[in-house]
């Protein structure tokens, strides 16, 4: 049932996932399955320290999976702290030395460290063994970012950036990469084209919003503003 609510979304479901799993995992808490589970349902609830204390029984209480040990990375990677991303993605790793997940959150802790050179050589490698994964793709865009190589960056962005495309992904990625060349007009034409292009995508309008008031342009971030707000009024 509980990962039926979370599988339904929405915050009521959420809530009611979390508290179920909550109310379970008092009642067997050594069982390290319902930790993991009560710590998977806070973390889509959004609360991070209810989440951590749950995985950390779950890590403790099965030394054999990493999934709790991945689960932290996600939720520190959440928190930006990219040092304890790294730590827990090399705990993952020592448990089962290919993983996929982990070794991404591996590229990403260090990219996170600006540790670009090992990171890239990582991810590389990582790509080759997964014949280019998106997410991959987009880590070595954001790790040639970090070293300055903009080109480089747009042009990973720009080979997974489908116009009009619900993934705002590859599209943060360009506006990510624009903006580190100081070309924020850049950024906001791309971001005024998308808007348009799916006039009823939340997540667009607020990437817009983001993208106005850093080009300076209030006027526009204001009127997106105004889409939003009453689009959930």
């Amino acid at each position: 049932k509980v990962q039926v609510l979370d599988q339904m979304g929405g915050t009521q479901n959420l809530n009611a996932a979390a508290t179920l799993a909550d109310d379970l995992s008092k009642e067997a808490p050594a069982n390290a399955r319902i930790q993991l589970l009560a710590g998977q349902a806070f973390l889509k609830k959004g609360d991070l320290g209810q989440a951590l204390l749950h995985l950390q029984r779950a890590a403790q209480g099965d030394t054999r999976s990493p999934a709790a040990q991945l689960a932290m990375a996600r939720l520190e990677l959440l928190r930006r702290n990219y040092a304890a991303v790294l730590e827990h993605a090399n705990a993952a790793l020592t448990i089962r030395q290919n993983d996929t997940d982990a070794r991404l959150f591996h590229v990403i802790g260090l990219t996170g460290t600006r540790s670009y050179a090992a990171a890239k050589a990582e991810a590389e490698q990582l790509a080759r063994d997964t014949k280019d994964a998106p997410q991959v793709e987009m880590q070595l865009g954001v790790i040639a970012i970090g070293q300055g190589r903009y080109r480089e960056a747009e042009e990973l962005f720009r080979k997974l950036y489908k116009e009009g495309s619900p993934d705002l992904q590859p599209l943060a990625g360009l506006v990510d990469t624009y903006e580190a060349e100081h070309m924020p007009d850049r950024a906001l034409a791309l971001m005024r084209e998308e808007a348009q292009r799916s006039p009823d995508s939340r997540g667009k309008e607020a990437l817009l919003v983001a993208t106005a008031e850093a080009a300076g342009k209030d006027d526009v971030a204001f009127a997106a503003f105004l889409i939003l707000t009453i689009g959930t009024s």
